[in-house]
């Protein structure tokens, strides 16, 4: 929402290229967890058994980014995408895109408070492993965003 935002704001955007991350959709992260609970079965008190699952999991979309690249792929998407999206008219406030341009900067050249890591991609395997649920590669639950609004659906195993 961000990026288009600034994207119908700007000619020009300066997005960071030295931080690599997963991008998730949240829509995503919320059906991958409605399916693993769904599997769960429950103790004579009513709370939820799934033997052996204790611990830490990591959730996140499959593959790897920088911003920038997932800022470009984001207006490329924009470029193709259906008209009539709900959320899509919200972060543009109904605005044309204007950003020509994304220029790649590094991390200090960006003025922030915040500290991220260089690196912040999760390894899902034990997610996977354990419940047989991984979520799709960003790129597809980002054109999941722009082809449908319902956009909802995860790999399982």
């Amino acid at each position: 929402m961000t990026i288009l935002r600034l994207a119908a704001s700007r000619d020009e955007l300066r997005i960071v290229s030295d931080q690599v991350g997963a991008p998730t959709c949240a829509l995503e992260v919320a059906v991958a967890t409605t399916t693993i609970l769904s599997r769960m079965g429950t103790d004579n008190n009513g709370s939820f058994v799934f033997p052996g699952t204790g611990g830490f999991y990591h959730m996140s979309a499959a593959g790897q980014t920088t911003w920038c690249e997932f800022a470009k792929t984001i207006l490329e998407s924009a470029e193709t995408a259906s008209g009539g999206l709900a959320w899509f008219a919200a972060a543009t406030k109904g605005q044309p895109l204007k950003a020509r341009r994304i220029v790649p900067i590094s991390t200090k050249e960006f003025a922030s408070c915040t500290r991220r890591p260089a690196y912040s991609v999760l390894a899902n395997s034990r997610l996977n492993q354990t419940f047989g649920v991984a979520l799709p590669d960003w790129r597809d639950q980002l054109q999941g965003r722009f082809a449908d609004e319902r956009a909802a659906t995860i790999s399982t195993a």
